[in-house]
């Protein structure tokens, strides 16, 4: 994956959410929770793509173009 728009795990890893005096804010603990399970569901996403990827390579002989292949999925779920 090579699209900077895409997070990768050590993104989430590093997020940091700011705290406000002013007003009780998320509770850290939850927000911890749920950014690991983020952190976890995209490393196995990206173990996945790159499985994919590389059996797609053998059969094909050639790397896959991952915007062409965007471009299409897209179509196909327009029609």
């Amino acid at each position: 994956m090579s699209n900077p728009a895409l997070l990768t795990p050590n993104d989430v890893r590093q997020a940091v959410f700011q705290t406000h005096r002013i007003r009780e804010g998320y509770d850290i603990q939850e927000v911890d929770d749920l950014l690991e399970k983020v952190e976890v569901t995209i490393k196995e996403l990206w173990k996945e793509n790159q499985r994919l990827t590389n059996r797609l390579t053998e059969l094909t002989g050639e790397q896959p173009d991952n915007d062409k292949t965007i471009e299409l999925f897209l179509r196909k779920s327009y029609l």
